[in-house]
């Protein structure tokens, strides 16, 4: 609710909507299904810049290496 120009309170749409969408975009995200590769990626992906020089060796490594050493997997 939010006052208009009367100073009553009025239901805001916009919002209303908003909301409904970003709980909406919450449940599709939350049940659908990702591989561990994209969730790392993902991840990885949004790290800001100071990050970068982690991720140049990163995409350096050319072979796999399991994850369960790293403590990633518990959270994965």
């Amino acid at each position: 609710m939010v006052p208009n120009v009367d100073r009553e309170k009025v239901g805001n749409k916009a919002y209303a909507n908003h909301i409904q969408q970003d709980c909406g975009l919450a449940s599709w995200l939350l049940l659908t299904p990702i591989s561990k590769v994209e969730h790392i990626t993902t991840i990885l992906n949004g790290l800001p810049s100071e990050y970068d020089p982690f991720m140049a060796v990163i995409i350096a490594i050319k072979e796999s290496f399991p994850l369960q050493g790293l403590g990633a997997t518990q959270y994965c």
